[in-house]
């Protein structure tokens, strides 16, 4: 969770739900109009007098509704409904993001929003602070890891699980901007009254960078935003230039895409030969654009994997399907998601935003790895990993890499190795764990404890044996309120348990890119790719 992890509509006058309604409906019907790449808001100018009739009888419409209508009516609900209604006739990734979604959303793309600087959790029907982000406000402030958050400018917190959307609106705000918390801290649960100014805080897209073994760095990326390729290329600087590292581990695992051009000048950075064909993209009203490398790699990367799985997606599809249509490097894991269509998102009057399908991308060999879909059935399109009675798609259509190699469309890109992530945090039962470690795992909290090596070595010395960890964790789950619907022998028989114990109560204490950290020990993913990088006969073999 972030802040939730790191920290209605008002009522329309008559016309403006109307303008609303036409926009998107007519926009649907004459897509054409919507201009190319680089549209702005203000394409209903374009809308031709055959098309404004057609506006008028959805004015006409909703007019009688709102007069004539037996009982009241929510605008705002209407319109949203009517728009979705509309979006379902096309594909899964076409959609209406409310104002609220499109201000959370473009704070992620950016890679930065505005608020306090923590990371929080729920712990019982209250919200405790579990890391605060190094030099930010919050801890400018005096705010610990630990701390209960009880209240924000005297609106109490307590029991908020339901409520998180509304919790962060008090937490986020303008820079200069002032938020009065009240918490209780340890020991003794003194009470504390903390007046925070708000800053920019960053949402980092690459939370870890590190080096696994000698030669071999690893390097996660959660999600393509307008930053990601600035803090890639900042990790690589450092693992090349400080660590020595050779062979890259890329992890996309989980990874829902974002901006194609960020994924692009990735890969500009692995290849060292110029105009090499990346990725093209092509709709009916979009002609082909190709997207090619530069040849100018700042730094020397010899051997590459990709690490990807179920929820790798867009932009991670694309990384991973030219560096495996070039046989740059191996992929290694589990079939991709399959999202090969390319959004543009359009700008509403109400705040809201129309992401709308304008392209398909293809990867270097002609591939398109879209998953096939029904309209109006979109649960069963996103959830396919978690129904067993889906089959994953798979186009017989061949193509082939630079060596020959055979690859397939649809449906996703195929590893080289399969290997399957030990478990899916997505699963029910997965979500149980992943709740049962968060509570135990904020048992562990110090306060205020920075990220050094030498407080992390200190911490780490202090956490219990493996098989105590366990036994700790299993007690502690009889006696909460996960009793009654977790299998505690199941999964206290894990043999990956101490390890996600362990990453979790460090993650919390110290961060995210702890996780990752600790994980990479045990996790088969990223120990099958160093085995790959390892070895120059089967990282060869791989390749031909």
């Amino acid at each position: 969770m972030s802040e939730k992890r790191s920290t209605g509509l008002g009522k329309y006058k008559i016309w403006e739900p109307l303008l609303l309604s036409i926009m998107v409906v007519l926009g649907m019907i004459a897509g054409q109009k919507m201009a190319s790449t680089h549209s702005k808001p203000g394409f209903l100018a374009r809308i031709d007098k055959e098309q404004s009739l057609a506006g008028d009888r959805i004015e006409e419409l909703v007019k009688f509704i709102e007069t004539r209508y037996v009982d009241d009516v929510d605008s705002d609900a209407l319109v949203e409904k009517a728009i979705n209604a509309v979006l379902t006739e096309l594909d899964p990734h076409s959609n209406y993001l409310p104002p609220e979604e499109v201000a959370d959303l473009d704070a992620k793309m950016k890679g930065s929003f505005e608020g306090i600087g923590i990371e929080f959790d729920q712990f019982d029907d209250t919200l405790i602070i579990i890391h605060v982000i190094p030099d930010g406000p919050a801890m400018k402030a005096g705010l610990k890891s630990g701390d209960l958050l009880i209240a924000a400018n005297d609106t109490s917190l307590i029991g908020a699980m339901d409520k998180e959307q509304a919790v962060l609106r008090k937490l986020k705000g303008e820079k200069g901007s002032v938020v009065n918390l009240t918490v209780l801290r340890n020991p003794g649960r003194q009470k504390l009254e903390f007046k925070v100014e708000r800053d920019i805080i960053p949402i980092h897209s690459v939370p870890a960078a590190f080096m696994v073994e000698d030669r071999i760095g690893y390097i996660k990326i959660d999600r393509f935003s307008s930053t990601t390729y600035k803090e890639f290329m900042d990790a690589l600087e450092e693992l090349v230039e400080q660590e020595g590292m050779e062979d890259l581990i890329i992890d996309v695992r989980q990874n829902p895409g974002g901006y194609l051009q960020e994924a692009v000048n990735i890969l500009s950075q692995l290849f060292e030969e110029r105009n090499k064909l990346i990725v093209y993209t092509e709709g009916e009203h979009s002609k082909r654009t190709e997207y090619k490398t530069t040849g100018n790699p700042f730094f020397k990367v010899n051997k590459v994997t990709v690490l990807i799985d179920e929820g790798s997606a867009s932009a991670s599809e694309i990384v991973a399907g030219a560096i495996q249509d070039h046989d740059r490097g191996i992929i290694i894991g589990a079939q991709s998601f399959g999202k090969g269509l390319v959004q543009e998102q359009y700008k509403l009057s109400n705040g809201g935003a129309l992401r709308l399908t304008v392209a398909r991308y293809y990867t270097p060999s002609g591939r398109l790895i879209q998953r096939p879909y029904m309209t109006g059935s979109d649960t069963s399109y996103f959830n396919y990993h978690m129904d067993k009675s889906i089959a994953v798609s798979s186009d017989s259509t061949q193509f082939y890499t630079d060596n020959g190699r055979v690859v397939y469309g649809e449906g996703g890109i195929e590893p080289d190795i399969v290997e399957k992530n030990p478990i899916d945090w997505r699963d029910p039962e997965a979500g149980l764990l992943y709740r049962a470690m968060t509570r135990y795992a904020l048992s562990f909290l110090e306060p205020g404890s920075m990220d050094s090596d030498s407080v992390i070595i200190a911490y780490r010395a202090k956490l219990p044996s493996d098989e105590k960890l366990v036994s700790g964790f299993s007690e502690f789950v009889l006696d909460g309120t996960e009793k009654e619907r977790f299998d505690v022998e199941k999964f206290a028989s894990r043999a990956d348990l101490p390890g996600l114990l362990r990453a979790q109560i460090l993650s919390f204490q110290f961060g995210a890119a702890h996780w990752y950290r600790e994980m990479a020990k045990s996790d088969p993913v990223t120990m099958k790719a160093v085995e790959i990088l390892k070895s120059e006969i089967l990282y060869s073999e791989q390749l031909h």
